[in-house]
């Protein structure tokens, strides 16, 4: 993909988030999953809301408050001796090792021998596989874990570092990719094919990322259907806000990587050399 094409791209993408896509793969052109209400169930919404009541159930959510409360947790990986491979912690991994310490730490495999230190530690172990055994719930903490979203300053990035600076950024940010295994950016002698195969990639980037853990509404606390369909529409427009500005941060770094890339501009200044050595050519030619 030519500069010129990849920026025409990165314009339409930037338009979809102006007008609402909330589908986490680039290249998808979808609005929000939203259910749309009746206007029994509208005018009921709206009458709540005006009266306050559903402010009064509403909980705001920081990003912080968030972290917070997965650190309370603990680091689940490591309770089940996976601190290793955390995130990339596969389904047998986590049954494997939830079965290694049941051998340990269950109850009836200590009976009498019991003590309070083995009872909370076979409370944590419960607690980190329901977690992470449960797709939902494991997608929820692990998304909910501190992350750096840091991209690189432009101002900062010189051909000396550009490699191991965008590398690092983009290695961090694979944990969240659907499709493995994610291209690496390679180095100065990639072929320019790589290269142009490891933009294409981030360019139809599909993330895993979770936004649930900013829902201000807990639909247990909703009165009657109408209320909770209500709930869940807000609670869907919020995590719609999030994945908005998710892609818009991927965006920002795959352009930033791209408008920087030594081997994009080389290709360009040979590509102008061409075409300059070309016209000469002509010129002569006629002369």
């Amino acid at each position: 993909m030519g500069y010129e094409n990849l920026k025409k791209k990165y314009a339409r993408m930037e338009e979809r988030i102006k007008n609402g896509s909330s589908n986490a793969n680039f290249s998808e052109d979808e609005e929000p999953e939203v259910e749309k209400l009746d206007p029994e169930e509208e005018s009921k919404g709206r009458e709540r809301a005006s009266s306050g009541d559903y402010e009064k159930k509403r909980k705001k959510k920081t990003r912080e408050d968030i972290e917070r409360e997965a650190l309370q947790k603990g680091d689940l990986y490591a309770v089940l001796g996976l601190e290793k491979l955390t995130y990339e912690a596969g389904d047998s991994d986590i049954r494997r090792a939830y079965q290694k310490f049941a051998l340990k730490y269950h109850p009836d495999k200590l009976g009498d021998k019991t003590t309070e230190k083995d009872k909370e530690m076979w409370l944590k172990i419960q607690d980190a596989y329901e977690t992470l055994s449960d797709p939902t719930k494991r997608r929820r903490y692990d998304s909910s874990l501190p992350f750096n979203d840091t991209i690189p300053n432009e101002k900062d990035i010189t051909d000396a570092n550009f490699f191991e600076e965008f590398s690092t950024v983009f290695n961090r940010n694979a944990m969240w990719a659907k499709k493995k295994p994610t291209p690496n950016l390679g180095d100065m002698n990639t072929p320019i094919a790589e290269v142009k195969k490891f933009y294409k990639y981030w360019d139809n980037f599909e993330s895993w990322r979770e936004f649930s853990q900013y829902d201000e509404y807990d639909l247990n606390e909703a009165q009657d259907r109408y209320e909770k369909r209500w709930m869940d529409n807000e609670n869907k427009k919020l995590r719609s806000c999030h994945e908005k500005a998710e892609r818009k941060r991927l965006i920002r770094l795959a352009e930033s990587c791209y408008n920087l890339d030594p081997r994009i501009r080389k290709e360009k200044e040979e590509e102008a050399a061409e075409k300059q050595r070309k016209k000469d050519d002509k010129k002569n030619f006629k002369a």
